[in-house]
């Protein structure tokens, strides 16, 4: 395992905004348990990562890339609020599989199913994308999430992801939780690079998929 947050990774801003899925352990049980029985092979590794604190476990649907989050005024923080109800709230909540927990080389992932052309996740995920793009165009989509995943941990030393990711396949069992989408925030999200952490304050707003 490597570190995740390196030099090319820092950011220059202070925070940016992202629009997220943020899972619920209070209303998925199942989900609770692997996230707790994933931490207690981690805890092992304390050089090698570091592990996301509940508060902070979400999966990134997109980062609103070309401006800083203190840049983006009221009209535009309002036009994507607006545009992100007009994409997003009309569709159906849905549930996917999460899991299994896979330790790669920057760190430790729970993978989400739902993201094939035409599933769940990959329309919400076409959705927020055309939201962002009608206020800021382009440019605001300068970055690519990646497949659906919960970060649970980020490198910040060497260890061996082989060993680590053995310890999971024998410690979380089942391998695979509920993960229920019903919503998605917009966050003003601050990199913390020194401790390899993102965190955020109140949320900009929570936008409702269709119950």
């Amino acid at each position: 395992m490597e570190r995740f947050i390196t030099a090319e990774r820092t950011w220059a801003e202070r925070s940016r905004w992202h629009v997220y899925v943020l899972p619920d352990l209070d209303a998925d049980p199942g989900l609770r348990r692997l996230v707790r029985q994933s931490g207690e092979v981690l805890e092992r590794y304390p050089a090698a990562m570091s592990i996301v604190p509940d508060p902070w476990l979400h999966a990134t649907m997109q980062m609103v890339t070309g401006l800083a989050g203190d840049d983006v005024g009221e009209a535009r923080r309002a036009a994507l609020i607006g545009a992100l109800h007009d994409e997003v709230g009309a569709l159906p909540a849905f549930t996917a599989t999460a899991g299994a927990v896979q330790a790669g080389r920057v760190g430790v992932a729970v993978d989400l199913d739902q993201d094939l052309p035409g599933e769940p996740f990959a329309v919400l995920g076409d959705r927020v994308r055309a939201a962002i793009r009608a206020v800021f165009g382009d440019d605001g989509l300068r970055y690519d999430p990646g497949i659906p995943h919960i970060s649970l941990a980020y490198g910040t030393g060497a260890a061996d992801s082989g060993e680590i990711q053995e310890h999971l396949r024998r410690t979380v069992r089942p391998a695979r939780a509920r993960l229920t989408v019903g919503a998605v925030w917009l966050l003003d999200v601050v990199q913390d690079a020194a401790r390899s952490q993102y965190r955020w304050h109140e949320p900009l707003a929570r936008i409702p998929l269709r119950g």
